[in-house]
C-alpha cells in the first residue's frame, strides 16, 4: 500500500494552519543503533529473534544497523505525526538474507481529539499483554514486520458519556496489504514439490483487515476490568497465480465475519479477551486469558475450543528494584479441529459435503498467517520461515507451553535486565500428526546499561535445545543512541 505524496502534504498544510491560530508544539527525535548477532549453530536461538517485528532473519549470524526519526506536531486537539526507520544488514543465512536492506517503518498519523487516523507502516504494541515479557498476543504480537495499512480509530479509551468514567471504550479497524509476495515465491522455489505431501499455495498482495474491541471500567479504579474482541481476516491477493479482486462488497463482508462471497474464500481468526489488574500502592497484579475461537462453518462463525488459548498472570512494580516485573503464562492449542468439508456426496442422505480443513494459522486457501515467514501471532507456534523443507506453512500448531518473563533494575536505573524462559511441547498438526511429540525449552538473558545523553549498550546471550528448534546457542551486542533533533514551541 503506497503513502501519497499529496495526502501527507495536505496534513502538513492543516497542520501548520492550525499552529497559526493557536499554541502549538512541534518536536523531532531520532533514534540509531549498530548490532550484531553471532549464532554458533545455523538457527538464532528463538528469543533473540521473536516478537522483535520481524527485524532479523532467525537463520545465521548477522550485523545490522537501524536509523529511526520521527516529526511530530500537537496544537491544542489536532496532532500529527510521521516516522520513517530504515534497517541495513548482511546475514550469512540464504540468498535472499545476504546484503539486505528495507524500510521498516514508514508512517503518517493525524489525531483530532480521541480519534486518530493512520497511513502506512508502524509497529505497533500488542493488546493485552506485556510487550516485553509476555510470549506474545495470539492475534498480533509484534513478532512479524508491521503490514502497510489505513487504520482509524480512538488513540486511547475513551468514556462513555453518562457512566461518570465507569464504562470506557476503545475500537479501531485496518484495512491493509501483506507486502511479503516476493519473499514467499523465494522461499518456496527452494522446496521439492515432488517429496512434499501436504497441500500449499503460494500467496502474493493478500489483503488484511484487522479491527479491536475492547470496555474498561475505570483505571483509577482498586480492581480494573477489561473485555474485548480481536478480529483478523484475510481476502483477495493472488493465490498459485489466480487474482482474487477486491471490491468494497468485500471490504464490507469481511467486516461482517463473512467467510464466503461465491467467487472465493475469507479467511478468519477472533479471540476473546479479558483482564483483571489490582491496583496497589506498589504496583499492580494483573490476571488475563486471551481465548483463541475457530471458524465452524463457512458463514464466519466461531465456536470456543475448550480451554484453548492464553493465560497468564503478571505483576508490575512502581519503584525500581532488582525484580519489578513478573509475567507467567500457560498456552494450550491441543483442542483445535477446525471445519472440515469435502466435494463429495453422501451415500446417506444423498446432500453435498465440502471438506475444508482449516487448524490455527493455518487456512486451505491463504496458507499460514504469518508475514515474511514470521507468525503474526504467537511466536509459540513454530513460524513457517523455521521449516527447512521450505514448506510455507506452520507445521506445529498443536503446542502446550509454559513462559515466564522477569525484569528488573539497578544502579538508579542505569543497569537493567530481562530474562525469559519457556518450555513447549508439540504433537504437529491435527491433519499431520508428529511420530512422537516434540519439546522445546528457549532462554534469554539480555542486560541494558543506559548512560547520559541518550546512550544505551546491551548484551544478550540466548539458547535453545530440544527437538523443535535444535540445539542453538547465540550472543549478540548493540549500540543505540537516541535524542532530540529540535522542539519548538
Amino acid at each position: 500500500m503506497k503513502i501519497r505524496v499529496g495526502f501527507i502534504f495536505c496534513l502538513l498544510v492543516l497542520t501548520v494552519v492550525m499552529g497559526r491560530a493557536q499554541t502549538s508544539v512541534a518536536l523531532s527525535t531520532y533514534e540509531a543503533e549498530l548490532g550484531g548477532v553471532y549464532a554458533g549453530q545455523d538457527m538464532v536461538p528463538y528469543y533473540m529473534v521473536s516478537n522483535r517485528h520481524g527485524v532479523l532473519p532467525p537463520e545465521g549470524g548477522a550485523a545490522y544497523i537501524r536509523g529511526m526519526v520521527d516529526f511530530q506536531f500537537a496544537s491544542h486537539s489536532f496532532s500529527f505525526k510521521t516516522g520513517l526507520d530504515i534497517v541495513g544488514f548482511s546475514s550469512s543465512s540464504q540468498d535472499y538474507y545476504k546484503h539486505y536492506g528495507y524500510l521498516q517503518q514508514l508512517y503518517a498519523e493525524v489525531a483530532w481529539k480521541k480519534w486518530y487516523l493512520l497511513v502506512g507502516a508502524r509497529e505497533d504494541k500488542p493488546f493485552l499483554v506485556n510487550d516485553k515479557l509476555s510470549s506474545g498476543n495470539m492475534m498480533w504480537s509484534g513478532n512479524a514486520r508491521p503490514v502497510p495499512q489505513i487504520r482509524i480509530g480512538t488513540a486511547d479509551f475513551v468514556s462513555v458519556p453518562g457512566t461518570k468514567g465507569w464504562v470506557n471504550l476503545y475500537l479501531d479497524l485496518a484495512y491493509g496489504r501483506l507486502s511479503d509476495g516476493d519473499y514467499n515465491r523465494n522461499f518456496c522455489s527452494l522446496m521439492d514439490v515432488e517429496k512434499e505431501k501436504r497441500t500449499f499455495h503460494i500467496v502474493n498482495d493478500t489483503w488484511m483487515h484487522r479491527k479491536n474491541l475492547f470496555v474498561r471500567t475505570k483505571k483509577e479504579a482498586p480492581v480494573v476490568f477489561t473485555a474485548g474482541l480481536e478480529h483478523i481476516a484475510q481476502f483477495g491477493g493472488t493465490v498459485d497465480g489466480k487474482k482474487c479482486d477486491v471490491s468494497a462488497k468485500d471490504c464490507l463482508k469481511v467486516l461482517l465475519g463473512k467467510r464466503n462471497n461465491g467467487r472465493y474464500e475469507y479467511s478468519h481468526l477472533a479471540s476473546m479477551d479479558f483482564r483483571a489488574d489490582i491496583n496497589c500502592r506498589i504496583g499492580t497484579l494483573s490476571a488475563y486469558t486471551q481465548l483463541f475461537m475457530d471458524e465452524v462453518s463457512q458463514f464466519g462463525s466461531f465456536r470456543q475450543n475448550g480451554t484453548d488459548g492464553l493465560w497468564g498472570v503478571e505483576w508490575i512494580g512502581r519503584e525500581r528494584s532488582l525484580l519489578n516485573g513478573v509475567v507467567l503464562e500457560y498456552l494450550k492449542t491441543t483442542s483445535q479441529g477446525g471445519p472440515v468439508y469435502a466435494n463429495e456426496k453422501s451415500k446417506y442422505n444423498g446432500k453435498e459435503y465440502h471438506y475444508y480443513a482449516c487448524t490455527y494459522y493455518n487456512d486451505q486457501h491463504y496458507g499460514a498467517w504469518s508475514h515474511y515467514g514470521m507468525a503474526c501471532g504467537t511466536p509459540l507456534l513454530k513460524s513457517p520461515i523455521y521449516n527447512k523443507d521450505h514448506f510455507p506453512g506452520f507445521t506445529a500448531t498443536l503446542v502446550k507451553a509454559v513462559h515466564l518473563g522477569l525484569k528488573g533494575e539497578i544502579c538508579d536505573g542505569m543497569v537493567g535486565y530481562r530474562m525469559l524462559v519457556s518450555y513447549r511441547k508439540s504433537w504437529g498438526e491435527p491433519l499431520y500428526l508428529l511420530p512422537r511429540s516434540v519439546e522445546n525449552v528457549s532462554a534469554l538473558l539480555e542486560c541494558q546499561y543506559r548512560i547520559k545523553k541518550g546512550w544505551t549498550f546491551v548484551g544478550t546471550a540466548a539458547l535453545d535445545s530440544g527437538s523443535l528448534y535444535g540445539e542453538n546457542r547465540g550472543v549478540s551486542l548493540a549500540v543505540r543512541k537516541c535524542g532530540l533533533l529540535f522542539k519548538k514551541k
